[in-house]
């Protein structure tokens, strides 16, 4: 039953509501615990004991989620492919079997609790003019919350290396983007990030060289690394690392794929949930780089030549619960029987409502 509205109130009858083992004095002794404050509903500052009038932790309710940062652009000039944003979530891998992870992150369920969805930005592909520079990162994706503790986020991928440009690495992200073939010296994979939880952060593969037809490295993906370039004579781009699939539900987080240096009749192909590929060339000097699949965190793919990268794509994020539906916001998918699944593809609100 709820805490008293009013009077003496102390830790015992406090832990016994959070259901904590007895002996319930010293069960849970730090008023400022998260437990504590998620159910004051004081994410920071001093705690009155009035904030605990009336509260409960309400029922359990099981909650599956996933974020994936924004993915990063494409390089040019015998470019790397961007990397994707990194993905975070409390299902344990393998993925399709909805297993919450023992170290994860519980997602609060409160009635009336709002939680507001940031999710993060495609990282465009580098110009054709200024010739310098690499593509843009992603931007990060998270959740919030201005009245409890809780909270999530994950970096956007790392923009390709472009090869007119130093330094030859692609960018550190969420995972790495690919580096460029430049000057004749191989370009250095992107570096993955890091973090808790289940994670997924991948390093870009390495450009080739040296020579006048270097190629650049693939982005990493959510699921792999990027491939490195293939070296002379082939000189040919390397393939976007790919992503992975969350509980059956999408698949995203590809890697962009790297530039070739030489002419070539086929694509080099991103990673498996979005990523951009790098286009076939006619010449030894044209070629833009494909655009990431919209709404899956992937990078885009390396431009060949005076050319534009391609440009990753914003991120997404789902949270998802025992159906009937109990909370608003995001497009709400109730095709998997017995759950039900708010998906979000731009800034949002999340509440619990009964």
């Amino acid at each position: 039953m709820p805490l008293p509205p009013s009077g003496p109130l102390g830790f015992n009858r406090i832990n016994q509501e959070l259901g904590c083992a007895a002996p319930y004095a010293i069960a849970n002794s730090s008023i400022n615990s998260p437990s504590y404050r998620t159910l004051a509903a004081v994410p920071s500052g001093q705690i009155a004991i009035s904030c605990f009038y009336g509260k409960s932790p309400g029922p359990t309710v099981t909650v599956e989620w996933l974020i994936v940062g924004g993915g990063g652009g494409g390089g040019r000039q015998n470019a790397g492919g961007g990397g994707s944003g990194s993905m975070l979530t409390n299902i344990c891998a393998p993925f399709g079997t909805a297993t919450i992870h023992p170290l994860a992150c519980v997602f609060p369920y409160s009635v009336g609790t709002q939680y507001t969805i940031f999710v993060g930005g495609a990282g465009g592909g580098a110009p054709r003019s200024p010739a310098t520079g690499p593509g843009s990162s992603g931007s990060g994706t998270s959740i919030t919350s201005p009245t409890t503790p809780f909270g999530l986020t994950t970096p956007g991928g790392g923009g390709g290396a472009s090869g007119s440009a130093s330094p030859v690495n692609g960018l550190t992200g969420g995972s790495g983007g690919g580096g460029a073939g430049a000057g004749g010296i191989g370009g250095g994979a992107g570096a993955a990030g890091s973090g808790p939880n289940v994670y997924c952060a991948f390093s870009g593969g390495n450009g080739c060289g040296p020579s006048l037809s270097n190629s650049g490295g693939g982005g990493g993906g959510a699921g792999a690394n990027g491939t490195v370039a293939t070296g002379a004579p082939l000189c040919r781009g390397g393939p976007g690392g790919n992503g992975t699939t969350w509980l059956g539900l999408c698949t995203f987080g590809g890697g962009g794929a790297g530039a070739s240096g030489l002419v070539i009749t086929a694509c080099i192909a991103g990673g498996t949930g979005g990523g951009g590929a790098s286009n076939p060339n006619s010449s030894p000097t044209s070629s833009n780089g494909a655009s990431a699949t919209a709404c899956t965190g992937s990078g885009g793919g390396g431009g060949k030549g005076n050319c534009f990268g391609g440009n990753g794509s914003g991120g997404l994020v789902i949270i998802g619960y025992p159906a009937p539906q109990k909370a608003t916001g995001g497009f709400i998918n109730s095709s998997v029987p017995g759950k039900i699944y708010h998906q979000f593809t731009s800034i949002g609100t999340f509440t619990w409502i009964s």
